[in-house]
């Protein structure tokens, strides 16, 4: 793929620009991160920005700026942010790649979700044939809340799942267990996927606490 001047020209304009500004947040419902995260985000992405520019300057194949693109993404480690963080981040990234013609999704969903969970979604996107459902009952409306286990992997952790309940809007704290190789939600939607390894029971409620207070105000 050969770059011309008006994809240097957007890029530039994307590096001028002011990134991660309280409207962004705003957008979002969401109160900006403290400045200094703010700070190390731009960075980050002007960096990536700017080594994409020489790259493209000097004339660098499509594989060297898919790689540029990818180290520059991968610079953001996952466990400093939380997931509103983490999907900004990732919007600028998408936005980045969508200027360069590259597609990064799958780059992106394994970022945003670790390798592991990230293949299980792509699973689950390319086959949907049910071997096992979990139930839970929505704790506001009472809606039966269903996920879907399209396929079973020995060795994969268990997950917590953050679920909003598509009839009343409530969140809902739910487990994957233990080998679930492929996930389909029914009735509700996922907002945030914890890992058990990392979240005890008690700080996936917590999280689902916090979630809950903020749809409240």
């Amino acid at each position: 793929m050969e770059y011309n001047q008006g994809t240097i020209d957007r890029l530039t304009a994307l590096r001028q620009k002011k990134k991660f500004t309280e409207a962004d947040w705003a957008t979002r419902g969401l109160n900006p991160s403290d400045s200094d995260k703010v700070n190390v985000m731009v960075r980050l992405t002007d960096t990536c920005l700017d080594e994409l520019l020489a790259d493209i300057k000097t004339y660098g194949t499509e594989r060297q700026v898919r790689k540029t693109l990818i180290n520059g993404l991968q610079r953001f480690k996952t466990s400093h942010y939380d997931t509103e963080e983490k999907e900004l981040i990732g919007d600028e990234f998408h936005k980045i790649g969508s200027i360069l013609g590259l597609d990064i999704s799958k780059n992106l969903n394994d970022w945003l979700n670790g390798k592991v969970l990230g293949t299980i979604i792509r699973l689950t996107k390319k086959k949907e044939v049910i071997v096992n459902t979990k139930s839970f009952e929505c704790i506001k409306c009472k809606l039966t809340l269903k996920l879907g286990i399209t396929a079973v992997r020995k060795g994969v952790h268990s997950y917590w799942i953050i679920g909003q309940c598509n009839q009343c809007g409530e969140y809902n704290l739910l487990s994957t267990g233990e080998n679930a190789g492929g996930l389909k939600f029914e009735n509700f939607t996922s907002i945030e996927i914890l890992d058990s390894n990392e979240n005890s029971e008690e700080q996936a409620k917590t999280r689902l606490m916090f979630k809950q207070g903020n749809s409240a105000t």
